[in-house]
């Protein structure tokens, strides 16, 4: 009786061993993908440059495509270094295409495919062109707060024509014929114009009086006091409603 027990515990024992260790191992890990030769790479390398640039996932799979021949000795590290150049310059060549193809027609500034084309301009020399566009694209859009900056102070003629000279004169190249560059410009100008018309005239009556001009100055600036046009501006609006500027106008 006790040597059955005994054979028990042993099987017992040993099944429970078993399932543990059957537990614990789980399944065996995927096989590493198999290096690829040169030519294979080569082929890969090109498809980079046949392609417009999507994202960054194919450039990325293939420089571990090479690397990873390159650990496994299919190719030796001098074949590493140059298809890895070829690589960058395929990559180069994928992002001014891409540029290319999209530059009259984007609607949101492209900032991934343009922070791409910075980091590659070393390896194709028209990215440049490109970046440099892209650059005063951007710099034009933020121009919309300078011009909205200047309508909330006094008209000053010599900062007005600066900043209408920086919006047309920006170098935008092939962009200038994007229609939001054309839109962005036209606003800005409008804008502007429509500023130095509506409070320039004021703008000089009111240094008069500060200079202490004589009472006809001081009465042509009354019949701007409530005149929406002027008054829609901040400067204006806050000169007029300051007590110490209210011996000019009453």
């Amino acid at each position: 009786m006790k040597k059955l027990t005994f054979i028990i515990l042993v099987f017992l024992v040993a099944g429970v061993l078993l399932y543990l260790l059957m537990r614990g191992a789980g399944d065996p890990p995927p096989p590493p993908p198999p290096p690829k030769d040169s030519s294979a790479l080569v082929l890969m390398v090109d498809s980079v440059k046949i392609a417009d640039w999507q994202n960054t996932d194919q450039f990325k799979k293939v420089r571990s495509s090479i690397l990873l021949s390159e650990s496994n000795a299919i190719i030796n590290e001098a074949e590493k270094e140059r298809l890895l150049n070829s690589l960058d310059i395929s990559y180069a060549f994928s992002l001014n295409k891409k540029y290319n193809a999209i530059k009259l027609s984007f609607t949101a500034f492209p900032t991934i495919l343009y922070n791409e084309m910075i980091a590659f301009q070393s390896k194709d020399n028209k990215l440049k062109t490109g970046i440099g566009e892209l650059k005063a694209y951007r710099n034009l859009e933020r121009m919309e707060g300078t011009v909205n900056q200047m309508l909330k102070g006094r008209f000053s003629d010599t900062k007005w024509t600066q900043l209408i000279n920086q919006i047309n004169d920006l170098n935008l190249g092939a962009l200038s014929a994007h229609s939001k560059v054309r839109s962005m410009r036209a606003n800005y100008n409008s804008t502007l114009n429509q500023f130095k018309d509506e409070v320039q005239d004021l703008t000089s009556l009111i240094e008069l009086a500060e200079g202490g001009a004589d009472f006809t100055a001081y009465e042509e600036i009354t019949d701007y006091v409530r005149d929406a046009s002027v008054n829609k501006y901040l400067f204006y609006r806050n000169w007029f409603n300051n007590p110490d500027n209210s011996h000019y106008f009453n």
